[in-house]
């Protein structure tokens, strides 16, 4: 299963999870390393397995915005891709 990981496999369900420990947290955002650790992936991976799609999705489903000072609204007139 490790090498799969390691080729770019990513359940789509799992990619949601991520975006929701690490942007939807109150104050402290689930941290990297036991993300990566529980999912066999690296603390980078695990940092760019979700892109501005998945959060705005998680928000969708959860009803509210992302609590993460990362997070950026898009500028005046432009649309997230």
């Amino acid at each position: 299963m490790r090498s799969s990981w390691r080729a770019g496999w990513r359940p789509q369900g799992l990619i949601g999870v991520y975006a929701y420990a690490r942007e939807f947290h109150g104050d402290r955002p689930c941290k990297l390393e036991p993300l990566a650790e529980a999912s066999g992936m690296s603390v980078s991976g695990i940092r760019t397995a979700y892109k501005d799609g998945e959060i705005d999705t998680v928000a969708l489903r959860v009803g509210r915005k992302p609590d993460s000072r990362r997070f950026r609204p898009p500028a005046a007139g432009t649309t997230r891709s």
